[in-house]
């Protein structure tokens, strides 16, 4: 995954924190959305070279239902399933 300078530029700074955020985008996360056999982690090789909205293409409706329904912490990064909710749909 890569950003050119040009585009970078453009982004707010909201914009680019959410960006930093999706880094911890993880296993654990796609679990407790319901879609753990179809995504992997974020930062993987297998997301490379491909845009953000693609990679999150998994998260579909029901799976941003699900981590809407989570208010507990998820993963390392001590973000609720709402807060990754409202991150992915940002």
């Amino acid at each position: 995954m890569f950003l050119n300078g040009e585009y970078v530029d453009k982004l707010t700074d909201e914009e680019l924190c959410m960006i930093e955020q999706l880094t911890y985008l993880d296993e654990m996360v796609a679990e407790k959305a319901g879609i753990n056999r179809t995504f992997s982690k974020i930062n993987s090789n297998n997301h490379e070279d491909r845009a953000i909205m693609y990679i999150l293409e998994d998260f579909d409706d029901e799976a941003i239902l699900r981590l809407m329904a989570y208010p507990e912490s998820i993963c390392d990064a001590d973000i609720s399933g709402v807060e990754w909710a409202k991150i992915i749909t940002c």
